[in-house]
C-alpha cells in the first residue's frame, strides 16, 4: 500500500539539499556494475518510489558496497525498510547513518518515528531531542515530540512541544488536534475544545476533529451533552463507516436517557465492527436500564466470548442476573469480576493490562471505583438472599477501597439492621452523614435504628432533620408520626400522618396509623372515617377491617363491629383476635352460642389464649353451667398461673358451689395479683355477667376478702 504523509516536508538544510540534488538524479537504466554509488543511490529510489522494495533494497546495497561510509544510502535504505514496514531494520539502518554522521537531522527524525511505532516512546523522545538540537526551526520535530511526551503521558510538556510547533507554523492543523487531546487527558476540556475548533477551521472536512471536540463536549458537560452529539452526528456524516463514531454518539444518548437512540447507535457500531466486545456491553448496559435483563444478558456473554480477559464484563452481567431476581447467579459473576484482579495477567481493564495504566491516576481511580461498586453489588444482593454477614464482608470491602463512598456506609447500615445491630447501624449511617450531611435518606435510616432501640427521641430528631432537608417526602412524616405514636404524643402523631396525607393521599398505611392515633384520644368518628378511608384504599386488608371493628365495639356498636369482624375473617382466616373480639361482640347481644364459637376457634388457632378461656367460663356461668365454666378458668390459670381475672372467678364459683376454702384462697391469689378485681365496677367493666356480678358482691363480703380489699 502507499504511505500517505499527513506532515508538511521537512526543512532541510541548505547542505542536505545539495545533497541530495546531486545524488537523486534520474537514471533511464540500470547502472553498470562499473558505475559509482550515485548511480546506484539514484537507481534504489526510482525503485522505491515503484514500491519495487526487494530490488530497491539490493540497488542501494550495491551503492553502499562502493562506499560503505555512504551515510545517506544507510539513511535511504533506513527509508525503504519503513515503507515496508520492517520496523527492527530501519532502525539499523538508520544507527548506521547516524554513526557515518550524527549530524544528519532528518536521520534522527525518521529514526523516532520508527521508534514510535514501535511503542519505545522514550528513545523516540531522545531522537526527536536530537534531531531539534541539530534543526531548530523544523516545525514537524516538534509536533514528533509532543506525540512521544503524550505516549509518556506527559502531557503539559506535549503541550508545550505542539506551542512550538504551531508558533513555527501557525496553520499546522495536526498541531492542533493532538494539542487538544493533551488537555482532554488533563481534563482541560475547554482549551480542548478551542484547540478542536481551530483544527476544524482549518480543515472542516475531518471526521476526527469533530469526533475529538465531540468527546470534549461530553465531558465539560456530562449531563448536558447535545453539542457532543451533534458533533459526532457531523463526523458521521463525514465517515460513516467510522464505527467509534456511533459508539460515542450512543453513549452521549445515554448520557439523555435516549436508550433507544443509544441502542440504535451501539446496533450500527456492531454491524460496523461485530468483533468488538465493547460494543456489546455498552448495549447490554443500555439493556439493563431499559429492564431488557434477558438481551443484556445476551450482549455480555458475547463480550465475553469476544474478550474473555476483561475484568468487568462478567460484573455487567451478574447485575442483569439481579434484574431477573437471579442473585446467586448474580453472585457468582461479581465474584468472577472480583477475582480477575488486572494486577495478575493477563486481566485487563479497557484493553489495558495493569502495567500499561498503573500510572494513570485517572484510569487507576475509574478501576477502583468500578470495583468498590462490584463489591458493593454483591453485598446487596447477599443482602437479597438475606446472607447478611456475607453482605456486611462486602460492604465492607467497598468502603475499604472508596472510604468516602456514604451510600457503602448506609447500605452496611442496613445489613447491621438487619441482624438488629442496630449500635453498628447506627455508627455506620452516622459516618454516612459525616460524608454527605445533606442527604435525608441517612438520616432516616439512623432513626429507625433508634426507634428500634426506642431511643424515640433520638429517632425523632433524626427524622426532623430528614424533614428539614425534604420537605416533601411523605414516608419521612409517616416514619416521625409512628415514632410520636410510640411516646403517646398522638396530637403530634395526627399532625405529622395528616402531613404525609398530604404528600400521598393515596396511602392506606397513612389513614391506618392516624385512625389509631384518633382512637387512643377516644375520637372513635375520626378513627372510624380514617380506616374507612384506608379500607377503600386497600380493601383487601384485613387489619384495616379489624380496627374499625374495634371503634365501633368501643361505640358498643356490636352489630358494625361483627360485620367488620366477619369481613377481616374472610380475607384473613387465621385472623385470632377478629375472632377473639367479634366473641366479645357476640356475647354482648347476648348471642352466646356464636360468642363461644368464635372464643372455641381463637383457642384452636391459639392453644395458649388465656383471655379466651376465661370469657368461655364466664358465657358458660351465665348459662348455668358451673362445672364447665369451672373446667375453662382451671386451664386459664394452668396456661398462665398469675391471670388474676380467672382465680377471682374460680374463686367466686367455688365459693357458690359450697366449696368454701377452695374459693376464698383463689380469690385471695387473684387480689394479691391485681386488686383492680375487688372493685364490682372493675368487673363490669370487664363484662362479667349478671350472675357472676351478682355471685362476686357476695363472695367479695367476706371478711377475709375484705382485708384483701
Amino acid at each position: 500500500d502507499l504511505k500517505v504523509e499527513t506532515t508538511a516536508p521537512a526543512t532541510l538544510k541548505k547542505s542536505e539539499e545539495d545533497v541530495i540534488s546531486e545524488y537523486l538524479l534520474p537514471l533511464d537504466q540500470v547502472p553498470k556494475n562499473s558505475d559509482d554509488e550515485i548511480s546506484w543511490l539514484n537507481y534504489a529510489n526510482q525503485l522505491w518510489r515503484s514500491q519495487k522494495y526487494a530490488e530497491a533494497i539490493k540497488a542501494v546495497d550495491k551503492a553502499i558496497s562502493k562506499k560503505p561510509d555512504f551515510y545517506q544510502a544507510w539513511y535511504f535504505k533506513g527509508v525503504i525498510f519503513f515503507s515496508e514496514k520492517k520496523d527492527t531494520e530501519a532502525i539499523t539502518a538508520f544507527d548506521k547513518a547516524l554513526k557515518i554522521n550524527p549530524d544528519f537531522a532528518q536521520a534522527w527524525k525518521l529514526r523516532g518515528r520508527v521508534l514510535g511505532l514501535l511503542d519505545k516512546y522514550s528513545e523516540a523522545l531522545t531522537s526527536f531531542n536530537q534531531a531539534i538540537a541539530l534543526s531548530p526551526n523544523q516545525f514537524d520535530l516538534y509536533y514528533w515530540r509532543g506525540l512521544s511526551l503524550a505516549q509518556l503521558k506527559r502531557f503539559p510538556e506535549s503541550i508545550e512541544a505542539y506551542n512550538q510547533a504551531i508558533k513555527f507554523y501557525p496553520l499546522f492543523k495536526f498541531a492542533y488536534a493532538v494539542r487538544g487531546s493533551s488537555y482532554l487527558n488533563l481534563q482541560k476540556y475547554q482549551q480542548a475544545i478551542d484547540d478542536f475548533n481551530q483544527a476544524i477551521q482549518l480543515d472542516p472536512k475531518n471526521a476526527d476533529y469533530y469526533y475529538l471536540r465531540g468527546i470534549a463536549y461530553r465531558m465539560l458537560n456530562k449531563y448536558e451533552p447535545a453539542r457532543a452529539i451533534d458533533d459526532f452526528t457531523q463526523a458521521i456524516q463525514l465517515d460513516p463507516k467510522n464505527a467509534q463514531y456511533y459508539y460515542s454518539r450512543g453513549i452521549a444518548y445515554s448520557f439523555f436517557n435516549k436508550h433507544q437512540q443509544a441502542i440504535d447507535d451501539f446496533n450500527q457500531a456492531i454491524q460496523l465492527d461485530p468483533k468488538n466486545a465493547e460494543y456489546y456491553s455498552v448495549r447490554g448496559m443500555q439493556y439493563v436500564i431499559s429492564r431488557e435483563y434477558k438481551k443484556a444478558i445476551k450482549d455480555f456473554t458475547e463480550a465475553i466470548r469476544l474478550d474473555d480477559k476483561s475484568v468487568f464484563y462478567y460484573g455487567y452481567r451478574g447485575i442483569a442476573y439481579s434484574g431477573l431476581k437471579q442473585y446467586k447467579q448474580a453472585i457468582s459473576d461479581l465474584t468472577e469480576t472480583i477475582r480477575r484482579d488486572p494486577k495478575n495477567a493477563p486481566y485487563t481493564v479497557g484493553g489495558l493490562r495493569y502495567s500499561e495504566f498503573k500510572d494513570n491516576e485517572i484510569m487507576i481511580s475509574s478501576y477502583n471505583t468500578r470495583i468498590s461498586v462490584v463489591y458493593a453489588a454483591r453485598g446487596d444482593y447477599h443482602r437479597n438472599l438475606k446472607n447478611y454477614k456475607q453482605a456486611i464482608d462486602d460492604y465492607t470491602q467497598a468502603i475499604k477501597i472508596d472510604p468516602k463512598n456514604p451510600t457503602y456506609y448506609r447500605d452496611r447500615g442496613v445489613a447491621y439492621d438487619k441482624l438488629k445491630n442496630y449500635k453498628q447501624a447506627i455508627d455506620d449511617y452516622t459516618q454516612a452523614i459525616k460524608i454527605d450531611d445533606k442527604n435525608a435518606i441517612y438520616y432516616v435510616g439512623r432513626g429507625l435504628a433508634y426507634f428500634q432501640l426506642k431511643d424515640y427521641k433520638q429517632a425523632i430528631n433524626d427524622y426532623s432533620q430528614a424533614i428539614k432537608i425534604d420537605d416533601k417526602n411523605a414516608i419521612y412524616y409517616n416514619a416521625r408520626g409512628l415514632t410520636y405514636l410510640e411516646l403517646k404524643d398522638y396530637k403530634q402523631a395526627i399532625d405529622d400522618l395528616t402531613q404525609a396525607i398530604k404528600l400521598d393521599t393515596k396511602n392506606a398505611i397513612y389513614y391506618n396509623l392516624r385512625g389509631f392515633a384518633y382512637f387512643q384520644l377516644k375520637d372513635y368518628k375520626q378513627a372510624i372515617n380514617d380506616y374507612t378511608q384506608a379500607i377503600q384504599l386497600d380493601p383487601k386488608n384485613a387489619g384495616y377491617y379489624g380496627d374499625r371493628g374495634l371503634t365501633y365495639f368501643q361505640l358498643k356498636d356490636y352489630k358494625q363491629a361483627i360485620d367488620d369482624y366477619t369481613q377481616a375473617i374472610k380475607l384473613k382466616p387465621d385472623f385470632t383476635e377478629a375472632y377473639y373480639v367479634r366473641g366479645i361482640a357476640h356475647y354482648f347481644l347476648k348471642d352466646y352460642k356464636q360468642a363461644i364459637n368464635d372464643w372455641n376457634q381463637a383457642i384452636k388457632l391459639k392453644p395458649d389464649f388465656t383471655e379466651a378461656y376465661t370469657n368461655l367460663g364466664i358465657v358458660h356461668y351465665e348459662m348455668g353451667e358451673l362445672e364447665t365454666a369451672i373446667s375453662n378458668w382451671r386451664t386459664a390459670i394452668k396456661i398462665n398461673s398469675n391471670f388474676a381475672e380467672a382465680h377471682l372467678a374460680l374463686g367466686v364459683a367455688l365459693y357458690a358451689k359450697g366449696d368454701q376454702e377452695a374459693g376464698l384462697k383463689s380469690a385471695e391469689t387473684a387480689l394479691k395479683l391485681d386488686k383492680r378485681y375487688g372493685k364490682i365496677e372493675f368487673l363490669k367493666e370487664n363484662g362479667w355477667g349478671e350472675k357472676l356480678i351478682k355471685n362476686s358482691q357476695e363472695f367479695l363480703n367476706n371478711p377475709r376478702i375484705k382485708v384483701l380489699i
